[in-house]
């Protein structure tokens, strides 16, 4: 007699259903692409409710681009609450502003607050970006109280940081409002994304 195979029972396998992935807990974004910086979304919802800032026609903020100097100051006079005349007819004295811009009558109101100057005496800058040293200087005009004193190296690249915008930097890293990457450092040279703008500026309306 043959010796009869022993067919080892397979354990029963229930079928699965695909496993979906898991919704992530429901938040309300104020704009579609801001998972792409959530740590922002506190301070883009205040802005956005403020007026202060908005999306494009596709409802993105895109809060990690570089924001232009005069994107800047848009969101920071709205934020601020300023009554700004669209039709004004002050002339400023950049000869690369168009006075037909939209951005025309936020650069007036600032340049009235003394908040901003221009890359020259003669420009403004438009279209570049706000470097972060520059941002610091302008809220630091809002902010000041003419009383400040500079601390040295506030920062581990604090010697790169432009003489102009030491004391700015200085006050607003004590202040809270502002602070450096992992190593510590400030950056003062890089471009300001629009979710570091929302950030400060919600900063400075709780001050």
């Amino acid at each position: 007699g043959g010796v009869s195979a022993i067919i080892p029972t397979q354990p029963t396998v229930h079928s699965q259903p695909t496993a979906q992935p898991q919704p992530t807990p429901s938040v309300d974004l104020p704009f579609a692409d801001m998972k792409d910086a959530q740590w922002a979304i506190p301070y883009v919802e205040k802005l956005k409710e403020t007026g202060a800032i908005s999306g494009d026609q596709n409802g993105q903020f895109h809060p990690n681009a570089a924001a232009s100097r005069e994107e800047f100051v848009k969101i920071l006079v709205c934020a601020l609450g300023e009554n700004v005349d669209i039709e004004t007819t002050v002339m400023l004295p950049f000869a690369d502003v168009e006075r037909t811009a939209w951005y025309y009558p936020y650069l007036v109101k600032a340049y009235e607050m003394n908040l901003i100057q221009g890359v020259s005496e003669i420009e403004f800058g438009v279209g570049q970006t706000i470097s972060r040293q520059d941002m610091a200087t302008v809220i630091f005009r809002r902010i000041s109280t003419g009383q400040e004193e500079a601390a040295a190296n506030v920062f581990a690249d604090s010697s790169q940081i432009a003489d102009w915008a030491k004391e700015a930097v200085s006050y607003l890293k004590a202040a809270g409002i502002l602070s450096g990457d992992e190593q510590g450092n400030f950056n003062p040279w890089n471009a300001t994304t629009k979710a570091e703008i929302a950030k400060v500026v919600c900063s400075i309306l709780e001050q």
